[in-house]
């Protein structure tokens, strides 16, 4: 069984299946891992009532209890059908933006649906950097969506919080990878197109998510802007021919996986594409000083054991950071 393999009768990938299990049984308090809630959903029977007596078996031999109608619900969840005899539950979506170095509430709202979600999400890195080239990273978890930018013009950092949100209020867990991913691109395409900046860590975002340790992935998100100046001797003014063909090896910057190759091409135009935007300078140099007088520390991620304190205090605190 392959944790991409695709299940028919439910017309969904189980990777995405297993994300939903995943995030149905942890709001019951309830923990498994990844492959384990890909396991007990592979091959079940497309009727309902079947599949969901044969999935609570499965997840009785890994220790989880759980009744008839809660194993309909978690089938109708994976399968993204909406729910069984009305008990679908809709995720909301939480968005909030703030400067650490800004003794002020943060700006959030709560939308219906993950589209507006990141449609807002865009807004406001969009009028925050208007006219204003920034860098900025993404950390991704099964959780939430960060991004944190600087720029010339702000000379500090700036972040924006995506989490969804549990009908009862409390944090939930994102259920799919490929609405993630596609809004990671358009970050990308945001970041990098209408604003002439550069943005880290859109490559990782597919599996930071589908990780079960996905904290713990977050932390060592690839550096993309230091790939190209660790291989040209002088990237004052570095070019798509000047770039290797072949996808680089894990070292000298230890990413967490090696690029793929469609992925080192498309960094190759990334690159080419930035220094014929900011011919005076390189990308790496660009970052650093922009990193300088926002002081770089405070880009390094947050240790997982601060994550919750860090979304509870965006939920009320008077300072962020």
């Amino acid at each position: 069984m392959s944790l991409a393999s695709p299940m028919l009768s439910a017309g969904r990938p189980l990777q995405e299946q297993a994300l939903a299990l995943l995030a149905f049984l942890a709001a019951r308090d309830n923990v498994i891992t990844t492959p384990q809630a890909a396991a007990a959903l592979d091959g079940l029977l497309e009727e309902p009532k079947q599949a969901a007596k044969e999935l609570r078996r499965r997840l009785k031999a890994l220790g989880v209890n759980i009744q008839h109608t809660h194993a309909l619900k978690a089938v109708a969840e994976a399968r993204g059908t909406g729910g069984h005899l009305g008990l679908g539950e809709r995720l909301q979506y939480d968005v909030a933006s703030w400067s650490p170095d800004a003794a002020i509430s943060c700006e959030r709202v709560r939308l219906a649906s993950f589209a507006a979600a990141a449609d807002e999400v865009c807004k406001r890195i969009r009028e925050n950097y208007e006219d204003d080239p920034p860098f900025g990273a993404l950390r991704v978890q099964r959780d939430e969506l960060l991004f944190i930018g600087t720029s010339a013009a702000t000379g500090s950092l700036w972040k924006v919080l995506l989490v969804p949100v549990q009908p009862n209020g409390k944090e939930g867990a994102f259920r799919e990878v490929s609405p993630l991913e596609r809004l990671a691109e358009r970050h990308r395409r945001l970041v990098e197109g209408k604003l002439g900046g550069w943005l880290d860590g859109t490559y990782e975002v597919g599996r930071a998510v589908r990780a079960n340790e996905g904290a713990t992935l977050d932390a060592k998100l690839r550096t993309d802007l230091f790939f190209a100046d660790q291989l040209i001797l002088e990237p004052v003014q570095p070019l798509l021919h000047e770039l290797p063909a072949g996808a680089p090896a894990d070292v000298p910057w230890s990413p967490r996986a090696r690029l793929t190759q469609a992925q080192w091409e498309d960094f190759g135009k990334r690159y080419a594409f930035f220094a014929r935007r900011h011919p005076e300078t390189s990308l790496a140099e660009w970052v650093r000083k922009l990193l300088s007088s926002a002081g770089a520390a405070r880009f390094e991620p947050m240790p997982h054991q601060f994550a919750a304190s860090r979304k509870r205090s965006c939920y009320g605190a008077s300072e962020l950071g």
